[in-house]
């Protein structure tokens, strides 16, 4: 593990979690100048892909984004510190209760690996003043480097959970 690691979105994960979809967006423009000169059909094949696939992925973004834009985390061995347009906040790990994490398991991952809301998640940090703590993919980078930092934490894990981020 290394000494220190620094969480925040960026360009470089902001494309990490949107890869799929440029590849799919790129497959649609194809099939839609292979359908010919039928304009009806062009349009029903993009609105149909849109609501299957675009909008939902929109959404998440957008909702990722509202919650962590303009945070970053640093994160060493022994501390983990917040810093927002707000406030710098440091906590200890045995400040950390509980790491809730909404993401798919591996296999899944590997199964489907062409879906492209499974390269987003949270993880949601519950600290034992209360508060809730949202770390959403779009800060990580690397999600095995950055869940070392967190092995003395209690984990638990939720599929499914990509939309959750609206909930609880």
């Amino acid at each position: 593990m290394e000494d220190k690691l620094i969480v925040k979105i960026d360009q470089t994960t902001l494309y990490y979690n949107l890869r799929y979809t440029l590849l799919q967006t790129v497959t649609v423009v194809i099939l839609l100048s292979i359908i010919g000169d039928n304009a009806l059909a062009k349009l029903f094949t993009l609105i149909i892909w849109s609501v299957i696939s675009l909008i939902p992925i929109i959404i998440v973004i957008m909702g990722y984004w509202v919650k962590n834009y303009g945070q970053t985390i640093d994160m060493t061995r022994d501390y983990i510190v917040f810093i927002s347009s707000v406030s710098t906040v440091k906590y200890l790990y045995s400040d950390i209760k509980k790491m809730i994490i909404y993401r798919q398991d591996e296999e899944t991952i590997e199964r489907m690996k062409y879906d492209s809301l499974l390269d987003f998640y949270f993880i949601k940090l519950q600290l034992n003043d209360d508060k809730e703590i949202l770390i959403t993919s779009l800060m990580i980078k690397n999600y095995d480097k950055f869940i070392e930092y967190f092995n003395t934490v209690e984990k638990t894990y939720v599929q499914n959970g990509v939309m959750h981020i609206w909930r609880d």
